[in-house]
């Protein structure tokens, strides 16, 4: 279809309507006259509803995204600092693991070297009992028979009770420093107090020697004769015993220190 379009000139233009759209949309104009080129002029109908809608959408489809996209990085971020808290956490759990481990194997280790000076000083004491009873049931002998002074008996009596006295506080000493618990620490303390209970019976033979008419006799006391009469096999047996329990103990716990148990 072609129309004309009369302008203040003479000469009026031609134009044809290719496709014809419906208001709102393009429209598409085709000229006929080539020598008189068309100017046209358009006035947009702009649909503001449309255009607020769509202005609308893209502003809450941006927030949502922006939103979500916060969110995520907020996520991210809380789920790895919670990494690294829980990561930090164990470290740290595990240093505090090593150091209470090395604190207590060197605690250990102490307590090993304590108990195996106890009782070398132990056994060092306990085991000098047959020569003491031996002087102290000689002199004793000699003082009631007249042979020495007050001064010998004396000296000789003050030995006596240093040597018992020293006894006893061993044997507090293992008794605090052992375990309470432990089976084999208890089994040691009780083995100790069996050997001073042991010790306390021979000098109250020894006191009865003295009190016999034994004493009236002008024979020499040798350490076989002490060892006859008055100390017990049950003495020396006790502190094998004993030695063989602490060698036992001893190698538990340093199995221990190498564990870090």
């Amino acid at each position: 279809m072609t129309n004309t379009i009369q302008e203040s000139s003479a000469h009026p233009i031609k134009y044809e309507v290719i496709n014809k759209l419906p208001e709102k949309q393009l429209l598409t104009l085709q000229n006929t006259d080539a020598q008189n080129p068309i100017q046209l002029r358009v006035d947009p109908i702009t649909d503001y509803t449309a255009l607020t809608f769509t202005i609308l959408t893209s502003i809450i489809v941006s927030g949502i995204t922006a939103a979500v996209t916060i969110l995520l990085i907020r996520m991210t971020n809380n789920k790895l600092a919670q990494s690294q808290a829980n990561l930090q956490k164990q470290m740290l759990e595990h240093q505090a693991e090593l150091k209470r481990n090395e604190v207590k194997a060197q605690n250990r280790q102490e307590w090993i070297n304590k108990v195996r000076k106890l009782f070398v000083t132990y056994f060092n004491h306990s085991e000098s009992f047959p020569m003491l009873l031996q002087r102290n049931f000689s002199v004793r002998h000699a003082y009631n028979r007249k042979v020495i002074n007050y001064v010998e008996h004396n000296k000789m009596a003050l030995e006596y009770q240093n040597y018992k006295s020293e006894l006893r506080r061993l044997i507090l000493e293992v008794d605090i420093t052992l375990s309470a618990t432990d089976t084999i620490d208890r089994e040691i303390s009780n083995l100790v107090h069996s050997f001073y209970e042991k010790f306390k019976s021979l000098t109250d033979l020894l006191e009865e020697e003295l009190k016999s008419e034994y004493i009236h006799l002008d024979i020499s006391i040798t350490t076989k004769d002490i060892e006859n009469k008055i100390l017990s096999k049950e003495m020396n047996d006790i502190n094998i015993e004993i030695l063989n329990k602490i060698k036992i103990l001893l190698k538990s716990e340093w199995e221990k220190v190498k564990r870090f148990d």
